[in-house]
């Protein structure tokens, strides 16, 4: 069984607040927000799966994305931020918005090129907490 301390304190608190990594903002959801059951299998998540409603969180799981970049999710998902390539390359997020389900993003690193998985109101939640360029600052980009 999968450790749940940090939903159940925020259950207490009533909001689940997240912040996103390289972003200013808080991703706060209700109690009944953050209420999602665990997966049941540990199996991989490609990203363009992301796009139907949640029925389970997978944290534990790796979430793939097309081009073979896979985040090993913890078993509480957050949030997470990559740009493999250094300070080239695309940079990958991924956040977790309770029933939601998961709001990931491929976007190249001059932010031109933008890809999203996740549904409609898990994307409205990440850009309305982090602004509507989330993800186009990677860990290398300047201030």
């Amino acid at each position: 069984m999968r450790n749940r301390r940090v939903v159940a304190l925020a259950l207490i608190a009533g909001v689940m607040p997240l912040a996103a990594c390289s972003h200013q903002g808080v991703l706060t959801l209700s109690a009944a927000e953050a209420q999602i059951p665990d997966c049941t299998t540990f199996d991989d998540v490609a990203v363009e799966t992301l796009n139907e409603e949640a029925s389970c969180a997978p944290g534990g799981s790796r979430l793939v994305f097309p081009d073979g970049v896979v985040f090993d999710l913890p078993d509480e998902i957050g949030a997470g931020l990559d740009q493999p390539g250094g300070v080239v390359g695309p940079v990958y997020t991924y956040v977790g918005v309770g029933i939601y389900g998961v709001f990931a993003t491929r976007k190249s690193d001059d932010c031109k090129t933008v890809e999203e998985w996740g549904t409609t109101e898990a994307r409205e939640r990440v850009y309305e907490a982090f602004g509507d360029e989330y993800g186009c600052k990677g860990p290398n980009s300047p201030p």
